[in-house]
């Protein structure tokens, strides 16, 4: 997430929880505002099978049961 702006309101950021007051920086996750902090943070490659090319499940899995 790339694009900031400053809050309204008081509240805190909905991913670690961090105080945010009026005038600081914040992001929009989808559904909720979070902080700069975690609005500016890389998403998580996925693990890529380079059998199937799928992305692993949690427990490592992938489509071709590799």
């Amino acid at each position: 997430m790339a694009y900031l702006f400053p809050a309204k309101y008081d509240g805190h950021c909905s991913e670690c929880t961090v105080p945010i007051s009026v005038g600081d920086l914040i992001g929009w996750d989808g559904h909720y505002t979070v902080c700069e902090d975690c609005a500016t943070k890389p998403e998580p490659k996925p693990d890529i099978c380079p059998k199937c090319f799928m992305a692993r499940a949690s427990n490592g899995t992938c489509g071709c049961e590799d």
